[in-house]
């Protein structure tokens, strides 16, 4: 009996996703939300926060405001760069000096992969 159904599949649809999130990202393409840290303003996209941080879902979840800002006061610009890589990307490169504040940033905003690192 032949089967009625054909599987299509697209390889390289994960990077394709994630490159092209994160090629947005930079291009302040589509943002619709912003992340203040040490007086920098960070465009990003509420979906892809949302996604990774059940805790940023609840704040978003809790205002109705079609472009909300987070301030994030104990959180370094360096780090919030370092987070959002990783948040966009899945890996990012943290210097020593700044991995234990990237860890309790990640703890704190209950960033995916980050909040049950020990």
């Amino acid at each position: 009996m032949e089967c009625p159904h054909l599987a299509v599949s697209w390889e390289s649809y994960r990077s394709s996703i994630c490159n092209g999130l994160t090629t947005l990202q930079q291009r302040g393409e589509f943002v619709d939300m912003t992340l203040a840290a040490d007086g920098h303003l960070v465009k990003v996209h509420r979906m892809v926060l949302c996604l990774v941080s059940p805790y940023i879902k609840t704040l978003i979840a809790s205002v109705d405001c079609p472009h909300p800002v987070i301030f994030l006061n104990d959180i370094s610009y360096e780090v919030l760069q370092a987070i959002l890589q990783y948040i966009y990307t899945g890996e990012v490169i943290v210097s020593k000096e700044n991995f234990k504040s990237f860890m309790t940033a990640g703890r704190a905003l209950c960033i995916r992969g980050l909040d049950d690192m020990s």
